[in-house]
């Protein structure tokens, strides 16, 4: 009798712990779902692999930031999100750009991709995120680290920004970027100085 009491104490324990886990998550979803259709649109899309941390307005810049975190491990993932950016790109009013972090930010950005590119002070905007830029963060990574990946998920592009680590990476595989898309007007390379200080050089322009 207390055997068959046991089990059944345990039997409960693991359902309410079920129920407890898929309550959760579905409170996280709803409560990650952010405040605009932009944010809404892509969690309902993608919400299973990726996490809304943060929305970001700067009325300076009149610019929007959504800082997402992954749950992405596969190219189809990746490039479901990607294509999830572009395709809700028209319920965003203004520049934006999206940061995609690993383990909440508390490293940096892996990338991040920009509805908008801006030289002195001359905006020109985009129908969707085609300003890609390439964190120095991950470069080791199989994933995020990987520039035949990187060349496969993204499409569009028209600037791209990298630091030279990814450019090497990128020359050992035989990647010319211009090839990948050509629609690009512009390559930059950052570079960190001895004295800390990042450099940049644009090595394609059209």
């Amino acid at each position: 009798m207390k055997k068959r009491i046991l089990i059944i104490l345990i039997f409960i324990t693991i359902l309410l712990g079920i129920v407890g886990v898929e309550t959760f998550r579905n409170v996280s979803v709803i409560q990650n779902c952010g405040k605009d259709d932009f944010s809404r649109a892509i969690i309902q899309t993608v919400g299973d692999y990726v996490v809304l941390t943060a929305i970001n307005s700067d009325p300076d810049k009149s610019e929007t930031q959504y800082i997402f975190d992954s749950r992405m491990w596969s190219e189809e993932q990746i490039s479901e999100f990607i294509n999830a950016l572009n395709s809700n790109n028209a319920l965003i009013e203004g520049k934006a750009y999206v940061e995609l972090t690993q383990g909440s930010g508390i490293v940096g950005p892996i990338f991040r991709l920009y509805n908008y590119e801006e030289d002195n002070n001359n905006v020109t905007m985009y129908d969707g995120f085609c300003r890609l830029y390439r964190s120095s963060l991950y470069i080791d990574s199989d994933i995020w680290g990987n520039p035949i990946l990187i060349a496969n998920v993204f499409s569009g592009i028209r600037q791209l920004e990298m630091y030279d680590d990814f450019k090497t990476k990128s020359d050992e595989v035989g990647i010319e970027w211009d090839k990948v898309w050509p629609e690009l007007e512009k390559i930059i390379v950052y570079e960190m100085n001895e004295d800390g200080q990042r450099t940049e050089t644009i090595i394609f322009e059209k």
